[in-house]
Formats: C-alpha cells, structure tokens, sequence
C-alpha cells in the first residue's frame, strides 16, 4: 500500500475478528453500530 493509507488485517479463518473490526469501522460514521 502506498504511504499513509491505513490497512487492516485479520488472521485466515477468524471470521469473528474480520466481522468486529468492519463494526469498529463503520461504527465511526453510524451511531447506532458504536453501541
């Protein structure tokens, strides 16, 4: 990836973790998802 674009990754197989880190995501812009 080129400078100063973030990246996130998670392990094979660890659906749980990809699934919590795309709430944590989309929770800075959706209110209803940081509860």
């Amino acid at each position: 990836m080129p400078k100063g674009v973030p990246v996130a990754t998670v392990a094979i197989q660890n659906a749980t973790n990809a699934g919590l880190l795309a709430v944590r995501i989309l929770g800075i812009v959706n209110p209803f998802l940081q509860k």
